[in-house]
């Protein structure tokens, strides 16, 4: 879905440059958590993919079962979190 989104000729660079803001919010405060050691030393690269991976399969639940959407996010950041989480 998110590499669809990317190429398609219906989203406006407006609207892909908004999308792209959250991530950069999102990395600046995985990089926070990296310098504090609570996440693990993963490349961003792997932490990236674990977490396209990640976002397709909650927003596919999240879209077939929308009265349940809350829970699938929820369920999807912690699984990203305990993923990259140092142990």
């Amino acid at each position: 879905m998110l590499a669809q989104l990317g190429v398609s000729d219906r989203i406006t660079e407006e609207t892909k440059a908004a999308g792209m803001r959250s991530f950069t919010e999102i990395n600046a405060m995985l990089q926070e958590e990296r310098r504090k050691r609570r996440t693990s030393r993963r490349s961003a690269g792997v932490r990236g993919a674990i977490m396209g991976s990640l976002a397709e399969t909650t927003m596919d639940f999240m879209a077939r079962d929308p009265a349940h959407a809350d829970d699938y996010a929820t369920s999807g950041f912690e699984a990203f979190w305990n993923a990259i989480a140092s142990k």
